[in-house]
């Protein structure tokens, strides 16, 4: 699609703390929770704003040169 100058470009979230996540009642607040964000370098989990902020980069001039790339917003999670 780049000869038509449309770039396509995916962003793979990690876990994010979103609605559904807060309303299920079982992991906020578990062992599991706690044990999943002890292995996040950045020490929490994410939020939609930050997946959000990448879309609306990729979206902007400021990503013109870039295409053909899977972004990574997953705050460096490890050991899963």
């Amino acid at each position: 699609m780049g000869v038509k100058n449309v770039r396509i470009n995916s962003i793979l979230p990690g876990a994010t703390e979103t609605e559904d996540v807060a309303s299920s009642g079982v992991i906020v607040g578990s062992d599991y929770e706690k044990m999943f964000v002890e292995k996040i370098p950045l020490g929490r989990r994410g939020q939609p704003a930050y997946i959000a902020k990448t879309v609306v980069f990729l979206a902007s001039d400021d990503a013109a040169w870039i295409t053909g790339e899977q972004i990574s917003v997953s705050r460096g999670i490890y050991g899963f």
